[in-house]
């Protein structure tokens, strides 16, 4: 199995009609894609590998991130970032979660504690931005990281069978277990232990939680699936994605149904004169707005009941019902990293994304982050129609993986990796979007 330069130039015979000028030489086109690559790869690692500096815990996405920092301004200062109007909504969501903290912790603490969290952003967005210009590149990185996240999906298969944690608790072995923080204090140490659904224990792999591990896989499938990339890139990736379900996590298991399901809707519609995008869309949200309407507890409380535990969706209600609460009641600059008020029962974590940026941050942050996302997957699908079929797939697929990525985010909070590989996501999106297609 070798890596070819037909595997690298293109995922089918012929040229690739993006509407892009021809690519640069493959080892110039390479180089180009190396600073997300290596974030790419950066996320791949366990939490355990980090440095501890002025108090901060510097993640290896995070350490990458801050040495591609002065790269990335150098290229923007070029003008090889050509700025958008969707990359102003990135920049105030990223500049409110340091302002926020500038209120509430003071100064000296809200800038510590606020840029990196903002820089956690900013980096991975703005670093795709710069790397990801065509299909071509984005080709180019699939087939780059597909030997990394299918050798991890494996890891994680074997975790689940065998019952042991691999890759956490190497970390933990060689780098020391991490520390447990309550209120952004640490606490003492943490240690991963993972449960078991199924008789299989929930792998964890290199990430910090089996859901943030499940969705992260599971992402590769529609991105592998619609690529058009062909041979081992093409497996490897797909198997990747499949790999999501040694994570036993019922986000994991539906962003591969929905994930399935919108692929295999978009083929049908393509031969159908009565199926649209515009029409599934339509119907999605007459559903929701009806079961909202006439469900007893609405149609969150509705939905919940098809999770593989149905506590934890009710938990997760708790969680939205006391936050929602908290939101309105600190709507500008939230509460920092302070718990907000809940039963003393209940645990500090937020399993919603938007709900956690809205507490910490106040409803700002959110919005900006969650209209930037409507406003690229818009885009992204008016491109689209105007490109060769196996661009437009591709396409699809791509805005597939964010919209279920944003939907997911409101069961569980993005960190550590998932966050890095999230806003990359959105990144890639965002350039593709903003290019014209001929």
């Amino acid at each position: 199995m070798t890596m070819t330069a037909g595997n690298l130039a293109g995922p089918y015979d012929g040229p690739l009609r993006t509407g892009q000028p021809a690519a640069p030489g493959r080892y110039g086109s390479l180089l180009t894609l190396l600073p997300i690559v290596l974030l790419v790869y950066s996320a791949l690692l366990p939490p355990e590998v980090r440095l501890t500096l002025a108090g901060q815990n510097l993640y290896a996405p995070r350490i990458v991130g801050f040495l591609l920092l002065p790269f990335l301004l150098l290229q923007m200062v070029r003008g090889n970032v050509p700025f958008k109007l969707v990359d102003g909504l990135a920049l105030l969501g990223s500049f409110w979660m340091v302002f926020s903290f500038v209120l509430y912790y003071g100064f000296a603490q809200g800038i510590l504690r606020g840029t990196a969290l903002g820089l956690d952003v900013i980096i991975p967005y703005f670093i795709a931005r710069q790397c990801i210009r065509n299909l071509t590149d984005l080709r180019r990185l699939l087939v780059l990281i597909a030997p990394g996240v299918v050798a991890i999906g494996g890891i994680m298969m074997l975790e689940a069978i065998s019952g042991r944690l691999i890759i956490r608790s190497l970390g933990a072995a060689v780098f020391g277990p991490l520390q447990g923080y309550v209120e952004g204090e640490a606490v003492g140490a943490s240690v991963a232990v993972g449960d078991s659904r199924f008789g299989l224990l929930r792998a964890y792999g290199p990430f910090s939680h089996p859901i943030l591990g499940g969705i992260f896989m599971a992402s590769m499938l529609p991105l592998f699936w619609s690529s058009g990339l062909r041979g081992w890139p093409f497996l490897l990736g797909v198997s990747a994605g499949v790999f999501a379900f040694s994570s036993g996590s019922s986000a994991a298991l539906l962003f591969l149904i929905l994930a399935t399901g919108l692929l295999v809707y978009d083929r049908v519609q393509e031969k159908s004169d009565l199926l649209n995008w515009p029409l599934l869309i339509f119907g999605a949200t007459l559903l929701f707005a009806l079961l909202e309407v006439i469900a007893e507890n609405g149609a969150i409380a509705s939905l919940a009941r098809f999770t593989l535990t149905p506590y934890t969706a009710q938990y997760r209600l708790l969680i939205w019902e006391f936050g929602t609460q908290s939101v309105a009641n600190h709507p500008l600059i939230g509460i920092g990293f302070t718990g907000y008020e809940r039963p003393a029962w209940m645990g500090e974590s937020i399993d919603n994304h938007w709900l956690m940026l809205a507490i910490r941050h106040g409803i700002i942050v959110p919005f900006c982050f969650l209209l930037l996302c409507l406003v690229i997957t818009i885009q992204l699908g008016r491109r689209s129609v105007l490109m060769d079929w196996r661009d437009r797939i591709t396409m699809v697929g791509l805005g597939i993986c964010l919209v279920l990525m944003v939907l997911l985010g409101f069961t569980v909070a993005y960190f550590g990796s998932a966050l890095t590989w999230f806003f990359l996501i959105v990144g890639i999106v965002a350039s593709l979007s903003a290019r014209p297609s001929r």
